[in-house]
């Protein structure tokens, strides 16, 4: 993998691994109170947080004792991946202000085919299109359907699409 793309990776990889441990740490500390023989209301967060806590520290950790391997690129490499950067985080931003407006599936469809091209430029957007419909299908059967957690969609709703 290029320079600029390991960079990137280990930028959005401690990210992430700082993220999480945020939100554990506050599911940690928030009284959760559950039904006999239920799970409560933070344990499948937590689940969710130590698994993306490992997968991100795995990343990170992978990514360090690989960079010694790597030759030195250009400083454009390193323009490229701040670039990258500051596009997710401006996305993330993006995704949640549209979720609000459009609806939950749109809003992830959509970011998670801009983010597959910010990732890949040189992927197709048909293809960063079908990768966002893929990963959006399995978030709402798996969310809303398998674990019956109400999502907003206002523009579904609207337009009869859904009740």
């Amino acid at each position: 993998m290029e320079k600029s793309k390991k960079i990137y990776e280990l930028i959005v990889a401690v990210f992430f691994a700082v993220l999480s441990l945020f939100f554990l740490f506050t599911a940690f500390n928030t009284k959760s109170v559950a039904s006999e023989g239920m799970m409560s209301a933070m344990d499948f967060p937590k689940i969710v947080l130590f698994g993306m806590l490992g997968f991100s520290l795995y990343v990170t950790v992978k990514n360090l004792m690989t960079r010694r391997e790597r030759t030195d690129d250009t400083a454009s490499s390193k323009n490229r991946s701040d670039f990258r950067t500051l596009i997710t985080s401006l996305l993330i931003i993006a995704y949640v202000i549209v979720w609000k407006y459009v609806s939950f599936s749109i809003a992830t469809w959509l970011y998670i085919s801009i983010q597959a091209k910010v990732i890949d430029p040189d992927l197709k957007w048909t293809n960063c299109a079908l990768i966002g419909l893929g990963i959006s299908c399995v978030v709402v059967l798996v969310f809303k359907i398998l674990f019956k957690v109400s999502l907003s969609e206002p523009l579904l709703i609207s337009l009869g699409i859904i009740h």
